[in-house]
C-alpha cells in the first residue's frame, strides 16, 4: 500500500500595519525571555539647524555658513523579536542568499564579515 505524502498549503497575507524601510544597521541580542530582539535602525546625519545663503546676481545660491550638529542619528524602524528556530533560520537563509551572490559575482568574498564589497 502507497502511503499518501502530507501535504500544507500556505496563504500569504500581507497585514495592514506591514511597513517597508530601509536600514543600513541592525542592534540587537538575547532577552530574558529567550527571544533574540533584532532592532532594525537607519543612520544619518542630521538636517542642519540653519544655512545662510549668498543670492548671486544671477540668481544661483553659495552657501556661506552652516550650523549642523556633529552627530550621527540613529533612527530606530522597527523591532523584531525571533525565537531561536527563527533565529537559526534566518541564518541559513541569509548565508544562503550571501553565496547565491557570490556565486553571480555581485559581491566579493571578504575579510570581515561586517564590511561587504560590491562589485562595480
Amino acid at each position: 500500500m502507497v502511503e499518501e505524502k502530507k501535504q500544507i498549503t500556505f496563504k500569504t497575507e500581507t497585514s495592514e500595519s506591514h511597513i517597508t524601510f530601509l536600514s543600513n544597521r541592525i542592534w540587537g541580542g538575547l532577552r530574558p525571555s529567550g527571544l533574540f530582539e533584532l532592532n532594525f535602525l537607519l543612520e544619518t546625519m542630521p538636517l542642519p539647524d540653519m544655512i545662510t545663503m549668498e543670492i548671486n546676481p544671477d540668481g544661483t545660491e553659495k552657501e556661506v555658513s552652516r550650523i549642523q550638529a556633529n552627530e550621527i542619528i540613529r533612527e530606530n524602524q522597527a523591532t523584531a523579536y525571533l525565537t531561536l528556530e527563527t533565529l537559526l533560520s534566518l541564518q541559513t537563509w541569509l548565508n544562503d542568499k550571501i553565496g547565491d551572490m557570490k556565486k553571480r559575482g555581485l559581491i566579493q568574498k571578504v575579510d570581515n564579515p561586517m564590511e561587504v564589497k560590491e562589485n562595480d
